[in-house]
């Protein structure tokens, strides 16, 4: 039995630590991000959506960057992107196409109708309305 629990021992011991991700420059952040962008005007939605996760995933306070992972992920699959482009949204107040997607993003999933209760959802909602 000692033998068992040696080898489980060395097994969970032997994990590598997962490798830390380092935050991309301001220049080559701007220049994934306006590549990402192209992607989504020609199309190719889930490609721009990858290349958007490694860049919110790298930078995690980028408001840019997760406002238009947001709308990758929106493109593609409405319910999964509230999260990214509300997070976008706290960065940045002022961010239109966070609040724009963010909203519509509310409205499919039919959030829309508890809006009085949640401050912060209701100003995105207003704000992207205005906008539109």
């Amino acid at each position: 039995m000692a033998d068992w629990l040696s080898r489980a021992l060395t097994r969970f011991a032997a994990q590598p630590a997962p490798p830390s991700v380092q935050p991309l420059p301001e220049a080559e952040l701007r220049k994934a991000v306006e590549s990402a962008k192209r992607t989504m005007t020609e199309g190719d939605f889930a490609a721009a959506r990858a290349a958007l996760r490694e860049v919110a995933t790298s930078n995690p306070d980028d408001a840019d960057a997760l406002a238009h992972y947001g709308v990758a992920a929106y493109m593609r699959v409405t319910g999964r992107c509230a999260g990214r482009l509300s997070r976008a949204v706290q960065i940045d107040p002022d961010h239109v196409i966070g609040h724009k997607y963010l909203a519509a993003s509310y409205n499919a999933l039919g959030i829309c109708s508890d809006l009085k209760s949640r401050p912060r959802t209701r100003c995105a909602w207003h704000r992207a309305i205005a906008t539109s």
